[in-house]
């Protein structure tokens, strides 16, 4: 927030950030991140967002991509 009151619609989000969106939109549920596991190598517990990321994978909602070295 840069205090100018705009919405910015067409501005760009981050995925960490679109997962805690939806985290939110299905109402918060309870969900253990240290009993799933984490499918992506780019997310650490550091990572903003991390458990909504976690729960997100969780769903089936997003599940990443495989790089072309196959890892």
């Amino acid at each position: 927030a840069d205090g100018s009151a705009t919405f910015r619609g067409m501005s760009s989000v981050k995925r960490q950030d679109m997962a805690a969106f939806l985290y939110r939109l299905a109402g918060s549920p309870a969900f253990d991140e240290s009993k799933a596991g984490n499918p992506f190598r780019d997310v650490t517990s550091k990572t903003p967002h991390y458990k909504e990321i976690l729960w997100l994978a969780s769903t089936g909602v997003t599940t990443g991509w495989t790089e072309r070295d196959g890892s």
